[in-house]
């Protein structure tokens, strides 16, 4: 078995989970340049054409978000311990995160705020917590104080939470209104 530079990580599902992501970004592509050429056309074949584009991105990053899922899963059950935050619950977090945030825009962008969209900012909301926690938990436990475990920057932190905030806020906007 082939790894890359970091051992841990498998070639084959890395590059599977590559090859995924690139084809469900090209068709969240297509379908946002469907939509706009939608918006200003009111051409049928146009609409079509995005919610195939649709259908085929959503269906690509939740297959690509199940196999992360999965492989992280199996890495846990065959080396409990080895785990230690890096694979965990949600298999690689860094690919999980950007997953359920595209998923999330994704379907904000077709217009469906209270379902899906809701949901994979949820799910987001979650691995954000998970690999604060994680990280904290594996720098409490280190021992030179100058480690620091980070799996996004904090730039990409800012902007995933600042994505998440819409759903942590609305229920504190709507008690401070009462």
């Amino acid at each position: 078995v082939q790894t890359c530079a970091l051992p841990i990580y498998y070639m084959g599902v890395i590059l599977i989970l590559i090859l995924l992501m690139n084809l469900a970004l090209a068709y969240h592509l297509l379908y946002l340049q469907a939509a706009a050429a939608s918006n200003t056309t009111a051409a049928t074949g146009n609409k079509d054409q995005k919610n195939e584009f649709f259908h085929k991105a959503t269906q690509l990053y939740e297959f690509a978000y199940r196999k992360c899922v999965e492989y992280g899963r199996r890495q846990q059950q065959q080396q409990p311990s080895a785990g230690n935050g890096v694979y965990g619950a949600y298999g690689y977090p860094r690919f999980a995160m950007i997953v359920l945030n595209n998923l999330g825009q994704i379907h904000r962008a077709e217009g469906d705020t209270a379902k899906k969209y809701e949901s994979y900012l949820q799910d987001l909301l979650s691995v954000l917590n998970y690999v604060v926690y994680e990280r904290d938990l594996l720098n409490n436990n280190s021992n030179s104080s100058s480690t620091s475990i980070s799996i996004l920057s904090p730039v990409e932190f800012d902007g995933l939470y600042r994505n998440v905030s819409t759903i942590i806020l609305k229920d504190a906007c709507c008690a401070s209104a009462a």
